[in-house]
């Protein structure tokens, strides 16, 4: 294991002043414990132990802090190694008790004791057991600074906030502190007797971006018509751009908010911000530029990537709009050129977290768990009642069996319409359910047609006679994944759903996009060189234009050779259950 500590380790605890120690030194003190204390330190130690090879660390390298403990605790994926959701909650139960039966953690436990009379006369209001259990910690956080629930205001907040990130492992305290204001806001309409005192939800600290209302309204106008311009062009204009997707409008959309922020967070008034052309000057893109990698630096997520995404995004539009749109001096396109190409990353292939990601999947156990994983989704939600949670359970199964047969895109997954996108084909004696998506609808504008083999055809028609309905709310709607209104999912959503449901499931952190990465290296591993099956299963265009035709006309038959591979390394297959008489 490795012994080197990370830079976001801490050395000293912020509310005494004093280095904790490590891991370590907790499981020294817990052998040194009476012998009457044998089956609980024993579980306790293990819970330690667990936890450090879960993270892949010796117990020295990692400080008995907290804060330091749950940033660590935020990546794990504790299904790698076998341990289920349940277990990961005892050994972070019992990693804080260790360290407080250990006195290795030495900050004030304003989160643990009895309630006052007065918090549990508010709390036994509540039937609902998520209500109480939401409220519990504040609760306790109060009763034991003996303050009322009359006296509960934002600045009570603010410090049960800080209670929570430093005596707690919870995954994200932030959101947990929202949850209680938002609950405590509702509970003043419908609770007798409830304080009437509003409390403010916290805001994300992820978030930084003004709203375009705070800024110049000519500013707004004039990225509204450039957005107008983008989607539908003058074909008779020479000068006019090409025409682009919605979603791509959506991202320049956020992208130029994104920069006009970080101008402002820069120091550059507000006020002076009225037009594309002043928020793609040499000297404000810098500046914005510059708090993006400031904030990039600072940020866990971004600490490997020396150059940001969104920076390299957001210098290229803007060189774009300069060019083209705002039409700067020649001066100046050239500096905002060099500043482009400044931070301009190299590209080699696929991206690092990708390969790393993809290297977990060397092993049988992985890759058969992956491929398997919709058919035990599917019988677990067949094996009970038909509820919601059992339909969303199917629904899971449905999408994943579909991104693993089709490697298409989650934006096209979540809006497939069962009417519109499948049909069924005679094949000379059987009949075979075919997927098709027009080539206005798919990114690199490429008509996709993709024949499901007869178990994911079972799976899927089970889902709409069965479960589909009941997720659909009686909207009539025959949208294959419907949210809470009878519309199509939206994309984030759905993409958190099956990443969420893979890790729990494998303890494998794949993403939707990640199945296509999968799918062809599972091929390429059967049949090395085929390189050119891959890029047409996937919809990669080369360089040469008369290779657009072939690949729509030949997507089937290359589908339906890589299915062919993929589905012989199944071991388990989906079989709906016997109707019953």
């Amino acid at each position: 294991m490795s012994t080197e500590t990370l830079s976001r380790d801490v050395t000293v605890e912020p509310l005494t002043g004093v280095s904790p120690p490590s891991l370590a030194t907790a499981l020294e003190r817990l052998r040194s414990l009476p012998d009457t204390a044998g089956r609980v330190r024993d579980d306790l130690s293990s819970a330690v132990r667990c936890f450090c090879r879960v993270m892949g660390k010796d117990p020295a390298s990692l400080p008995a802090h907290l804060p330091t403990l749950r940033r660590y605790a935020k990546d794990a994926v504790p299904a790698g190694i076998g341990i289920s959701r349940g277990r990961w909650r005892n050994i972070l139960s019992g990693l804080k008790r260790a360290l407080d039966l250990t006195h290795c953690r030495v900050t004030a436990r304003q989160l643990r004791g009895p309630l006052s009379p007065s918090w549990q006369l508010l709390l036994s209001n509540f039937r609902n057991r998520f209500a109480r259990i939401v409220f519990g910690r504040l609760a306790r956080f109060c009763s034991s600074l003996g303050i009322e629930p009359s006296q509960v205001d934002d600045s009570v907040i603010h410090k049960f906030r800080g209670a929570s990130e430093a005596e707690t492992l919870l995954k994200d305290p932030n959101r947990v502190v929202g949850q209680v204001c938002r609950a405590w806001n509702r509970a003043m309409q419908s609770v007798p007797g409830w304080p009437q005192i509003r409390l403010s939800v916290p805001e994300d600290p992820r978030r930084y971006a003004l709203s375009w209302s705070d800024f110049p309204p000519t500013l707004r106008q004039e990225v509204e018509a450039y957005h107008r311009r983008s989607l539908k062009p003058d074909l008779l204009d020479p000068s006019s751009p090409r025409p682009v997707q919605p979603s791509t409008v959506k991202q320049r959309d956020q992208l130029l908010q994104r920069l006009a922020t970080a101008q402002v967070k820069q120091g550059i008034p507000i006020s002076s911000i009225t037009g594309l052309g002043d928020l793609v000057k040499p000297a404000n893109l810098r500046e914005g530029l510059r708090f993006l990698m400031d904030r990039a630096a600072k940020s866990d997520l971004d600490r490997d990537r020396p150059v940001p995404n969104q920076v390299e995004a957001i210098a290229q539009l803007a060189c774009s709009i300069a060019r083209h749109v705002v039409k700067l001096p020649e001066a100046d396109l050239v500096e905002l050129d060099r500043l482009r190409k400044h931070v301009r990353r190299k590209r080699e292939g696929m991206t690092a977290k990708n390969r790393e990601r993809l290297g977990k999947l060397e092993g049988e156990t992985n890759i058969q768990s992956l491929l398997n994983l919709p058919a035990r989704l599917a019988r677990r939600a067949d094996g009970g009642p038909v509820t919601r949670r059992s339909a969303l359970l199917f629904q899971t199964a449905v999408a994943i069996e579909l991104l693993i047969v089709t490697v298409i895109r989650v934006g096209n997954l979540c809006r497939l319409s069962y009417q519109h996108n499948f049909m069924w084909v005679q094949q000379r004696r059987e009949r075979a359910l075919h997927l098709i998506i027009p080539k206005a609808e798919v990114k690199n504008r490429v008509d996709l047609e993709c024949p499901l083999p007869p178990e994911s055809a079972a799976l899927l028609e089970r889902y709409m006679s069965r479960y589909q309905p009941l997720l659909a709310q009686g909207n009539g709607t025959d949208a294959l994944f419907p949210g809470r209104n009878g519309n199509p999912k939206r994309q984030n959503g759905f993409y958190v759903q099956i990443t969420k449901a893979v890790m729990r499931e494998t303890g494998l952190l794949i993403n939707p996009h990640l199945f296509r990465h999968f799918c062809a290296r599972l091929h390429l591993n059967d049949r090395p060189g085929e390189y050119e099956t891959v890029r047409r299963v996937l919809g990669h265009l080369s360089i040469k234009t008369t290779m657009d035709s072939y690949v729509g006309l030949e997507t089937p038959a290359a589908v339906r050779h890589f299915d062919e591979t993929i589905l012989r390394q199944r071991t388990d297959r989906y079989t709906p259950p016997r109707r019953q008489r």
